[in-house]
């Protein structure tokens, strides 16, 4: 019995080392194949009075392509302010800056919306979703993928209204297989021994 705690322990503190979302760009979204993602729900702690108007993904990219390409996604995600349901339509994803604005670098990418009225202290949620990316032929190569790094909230003139968040990978399905399979292991080499 004392095994068999162990293990549901030893599970219970593995599966909530992946605390926050990934987000992800897979496919090419230059042929109109790139489906973008929001793998988890992604909280965030409002610092700042104003407009919530863009999830800026910091050093999204390796190397700003020298341009600036957006792109408007079709479909939606659930938005919650201090849990309650919001209205905020998705409009788009950007690969990368030209330049500095406000509090994004050349290297953040960013995911925009229509605006969500906040003030300091406020949690603001975007609920798991994702969109087909139509065809973009200049979106920065360096974009697509999973990103694991800091998120905040920004307004339209890119000054952050909320704390960072730090977004861990969403593990593979494989990594649980594999965690299990190794669980079933010890399990069974230690009845083995008694």
């Amino acid at each position: 019995m004392k095994i068999k705690s162990s293990l549901i322990a030893l599970a219970a503190l593995a599966l909530s080392s992946f605390a926050q979302a990934s987000i992800s760009i897979t496919g090419n979204p230059a042929d109109g194949t790139g489906i973008f993602s929001i793998d988890q729900d992604i909280t965030f702690t409002i610092s700042a009075s104003g407009s919530a108007d863009l999830i800026v993904f910091k050093n999204f990219v390796l190397e700003s392509d020298g341009t600036q390409t957006g792109v408007g996604l079709t479909g939606n995600c659930t938005f919650e302010l201090n849990g309650v349901p919001t209205i905020a339509s998705v409009y788009g994803i950007s690969d990368n800056e030209v330049s500095h604005v406000a509090d994004i670098s050349p290297v953040d990418g960013y995911f925009y919306f229509s605006g969500v009225g906040v003030k300091p202290g406020d949690t603001l949620t975007i609920k798991a979703c994702s969109f087909a990316v139509p065809e973009i032929g200049a979106f920065n190569p360096d974009a697509v993928g999973g990103f694991d790094g800091e998120v905040f909230i920004a307004d339209t003139y890119g000054r952050a209204r909320s704390t960072i968040t730090q977004l861990d990978a969403v593990p593979e399905p494989s990594a649980f297989l594999i965690f299990g399979l190794g669980a079933v292991g010890i399990v069974v080499r230690r009845r083995g021994k008694a």
